[in-house]
């Protein structure tokens, strides 16, 4: 991503930020953002008017630069005169149709600014829209020159060509341009529904006046087209965006998006919407503030013409390409390309007479001028580098295993490595370096990059509403905790994990915490789990022990392992479901032994390094040679013991309900989740593994030897099922 890719995104979720009164984020960008660079921006995007409102009713903790508002108070004046004199020119204009018995629907600026932004001098308009029946298109221009408007495009033609090729025709009055239209657009394949159309219209009020309008429906419909038609000749800019935004909202989260892509199919649009809706959602970021709009793209995302990626799409708006901006918008025809050329061309005359200069500019000399900043360099294709601006080549290298997931990761800092084996107990050194899986082939699952955030882009991705944002349409999931904001790019295979760091802010503790749920997030969209428990196979059937610290875990595991079990950890584990089965595979071979379990199961001292849990000291040695110890290969879960220590040994029967609230209390502080049928989802995943085995409640005595009892337990419990074989499902 380069400077200017910065530049223009800052500057769009600024404006969005600004329109949506999400002061805090307004005041986050502005500190990141050049002060004239932004005015600039705000003026070539035809928004500064609008800036200049917004910054300016901001509440006063939230500080704009002076020399912000300075820049921007001319173009507010110079638009808000100009919006006066369009609105009246509107009025005469609506009482010169009135006497002449002929009706119109309002189109765009000025109804698009009184509806979705509640005043008419906020928006910059160049000109007023207005629509008339198709049929008395000739008539209301006749009248429109015969009452003073001079033609600034030719008559109407008699035949009805001349209508199937231009949508529209333009007046001048007293300097204002008036354009005349007899319909949205014009392609062969639309097939738009006037007489509904024109039967559902709506009405908005501009300082007192009321004027027909389209519905709600119509009013979208008509905006998304005009970013069709705007990209195919260069000239869109942010204040589509904007305007979208507004729209979107005002509409609400109920509005029925199936439905209206359905309509659009129907009338020949559908395609045309889909792919600017989802420019709109993929430049914008703004899933979160319209889940269901991106619920209905992701179902529709084989008409999707140009793969979602925000740096593609901010290329195809800067109009780099010719080709390509013409190319995306004509792959949007249905009928395809050589049925809308061939229309095209024949309908060159009409257009050269309706609009002469625009023709010659945009097909001929190729003079319009994106208001998108350029981008200096070619896209190198690398996510890492394009999207994060980090180099790559000053990344280490390492493998990690978690359970049996297989992890490729490429760190910036020690720090960030040391932080990942901390959390999730993985073995440091040798499990590095080699890479295999627990069906003994070589694979990699998913490849994670950690690494320095760029407080400009950070700052860029800020998630508004809420910790973790699905963008089904760019296969993306995204995630802020404190000092860590991670991607989880889902489209790719393996699967591609970015986590930036927030360095300015981090704490070691912050590290932990927030690295802790950024990685389990990322675990669970690979349907990996992390539980603290451990895991021991006996009689070929596995247990799990599910306990906190000091709950007796590395003792059970030791013990029944000497009893001839199959540890997979003692710990940590990770938990999958496949095939209506809950697997379960370890983190690594390491044990933690207290000095009472070294004596009781060792006779002599073991020679391991002493390391502190939950104030306890432990000495940290491997279980392999002590143990069959085999922690990546999976088994699926047998039975569940809820593990603790007290004065008497017990094991007594577990209901459902009380076992799934167990399995589910530790978990609340590690997960975030998309919305609440994400939340119910997770919690009906661990319900259903305390319904899939027979659940107990497991009281350690003092005496270590009373594991023997447990050991005869589990065999007893075992004893009637059948002996499974290894499960390497993936």
């Amino acid at each position: 991503m380069t400077e200017h890719d910065i530049d223009d995104l800052g500057f769009l979720r600024t404006m969005l930020a600004l329109v949506g009164g999400r002061s805090e984020m307004v005041q986050r960008h502005v500190s990141t953002l050049d002060t004239e660079r932004l005015a600039d921006k705000c003026q070539r995007h035809q928004v500064a008017g609008l800036a200049y409102l917004l910054f300016d009713e901001l509440p006063a903790h939230v500080t704009v630069p002076e020399g912000l508002l300075n820049r921007l108070r001319a173009p507010y004046l110079e638009q808000w005169a100009r919006t006066e004199r369009l609105r009246l020119h509107l009025a005469q204009l609506a009482s010169m149709l009135r006497e002449e018995g002929e009706e119109f629907l309002l189109l765009k600026g000025l109804s698009v600014s009184a509806r979705f932004y509640g005043r008419s001098d906020c928006r910059a308009i160049g000109d007023l829209d207005i629509l008339v029946p198709r049929a008395r298109a000739h008539r209301i221009a006749d009248v429109l020159e015969r009452r003073g408007l001079t033609r600034r495009s030719p008559r109407y033609r008699a035949n009805a060509s001349a209508l199937d090729h231009v949508h529209h025709v333009e007046f001048d009055y007293e300097g204002d341009a008036v354009e005349l239209h007899h319909g949205l657009r014009v392609h062969p394949s639309f097939r738009i529904d006037e007489d509904r159309l024109w039967s559902e219209c709506g009405s908005v009020q501009i300082q007192g006046d009321t004027y027909a309008t389209l519905s709600d429906e119509h009013a979208l419909l008509l905006h998304l087209l005009g970013l069709h038609s705007d990209v195919h000749i260069g000239t869109a800019t942010g204040r589509w965006f904007v305007d979208a935004y507004q729209m979107l909202t005002g509409l609400g989260s109920t509005f029925p998006w199936n439905d209206f892509l359905e309509a659009r199919r129907a009338d020949g649009t559908g395609t045309i919407c889909i792919n600017s809706l989802a420019l709109f959602l993929v430049l914008t970021r703004s899933d979160e503030h319209f889940s269901t709009l991106s619920t209905a793209l992701d179902r529709r995302r084989d008409q999707i013409v140009l793969e979602p990626d925000r740096l593609a799409y901010l290329d195809l708006l800067r109009g780099t390409s010719m080709l390509t901006r013409k190319t995306w918008s004509l792959r949007q025809y249905e009928g395809g390309m050589p049925r809308t050329v061939s229309w095209w061309l024949s309908g060159i005359p009409q257009r050269i007479a309706a609009k002469p200069e625009a023709f010659t500019e945009d097909v001929i000399a190729h003079t319009r001028t994106s208001p998108w900043e350029e981008s200096p360099r070619a896209r190198v294709g690398s996510t890492i580098e394009d999207e994060f601006g980090v180099d790559p080549s000053a990344f280490q290298r390492t493998v990690l295993r978690f359970g049996s997931l297989t992890a490729r990761v490429y760190y910036q800092r020690a720090s960030y490595l040391d932080a990942v084996e901390e959390l999730f107990r993985l073995r440091p050194g040798g499990a590095r370096d080699a890479v295999h899986s627990g069906n003994g082939t070589n694979t990699v699952d998913a490849i994670m990059y950690i690494f320095d955030g760029d407080r400009d882009r950070l700052s860029l991705h800020a998630l508004p509403d809420r910790p973790v944002v699905d963008r089904p349409l760019e296969r993306l999931v995204e995630i802020q905790q404190g000092v860590a904001h991670g991607w989880i790019y889902r489209g790719k295979s393996p699967v591609e994990l970015y986590i930036a760091i927030d360095r300015e802010h981090e704490t070691p503790t912050l590290l932990l915490h927030s690295l802790m749920v950024v990685i389990n997030k990322i675990l669970s969209h690979q349907d990996r789990y992390h539980l603290h428990a451990a895991a021991v196979a006996l009689n070929h059937k596995t247990s799990l022990f599910v306990g906190g610290k000091g709950a007796g875990k590395s003792t059970i595991s030791l013990g029944l392992g000497r009893a001839g079990g199959t540890v997979l950890s003692e710990d940590h584990v990770m938990l999958r479901r496949a095939d209506g089965r809950f697997l379960v595979s370890g983190c690594d071979s390491k044990m933690h032994l207290t000095e009472k379990s070294e004596r009781h199961f060792f006779d002599l001292p073991l020679e391991a390094r002493v390391v502190q849990s939950a104030g306890v000291p432990k000495k940290q040695v491997d279980m392999v040679g002590m143990v069959d110890c085999r922690p990546y290969e999976e088994r699926q879960v047998a039975a569940l013991f809820f593990c603790e220590v007290g004065d008497q040994f017990a094991i007594r029967s577990l209901s459902k309900e009380e076992a799934s609230a167990r399995l589910l209390e530790p978990l609340t502080e590690r997960h975030r989740f998309v919305d609440p049928a994400e939340q119910q989802s997770f919690v009906a995943l661990f319900c259903q593994l305390a319904e899939s085995c027979p659940t107990w409640a497991l009281t350690l005595s003092p005496n270590i030897a009373d594991l023997s009892r447990l050991a005869t337990f589990v065999r007893e419990a075992n004893a009637e099922a059948a002996a499974p074989e290894i499960l390497n499902l993936r």
